[in-house]
């Protein structure tokens, strides 16, 4: 059950709310943006990005842990190996 910390509506169409999330490779609790309902109205670009007003919510389409860098559609669920991946070398030196 999301339970919302801020509803926020854009552009009469698009609602998100704020939520916390616990992450799922470190523990730690963040607030992260829920995308509950938006539209798209006209045609793909040709990079096939969609639309707007659904172009617009790209960014809410991830959630990242700020604390360890973990990206998942939601992070409170852990991704096989994906705690490997948090803390190899390879992303901690980038």
């Amino acid at each position: 059950m999301i339970t919302p910390i801020k509803a926020t509506t854009y552009a009469l169409m698009t609602i998100t709310f704020e939520i916390e999330k616990r992450c799922a490779v470190c523990g730690k609790v963040s607030k992260q943006i829920a995308l509950m309902s938006t539209n798209a109205i006209g045609y793909s670009d040709l990079d096939m990005r969609p639309p707007e007003m659904e172009r617009s919510t790209i960014n809410t389409w991830i959630q990242i842990c700020p604390s360890c860098g973990y990206r998942a559609l939601d992070i409170s669920e852990l991704i096989e190996k994906s705690s490997e991946a948090v803390n190899s070398d390879f992303i901690n030196n980038s």
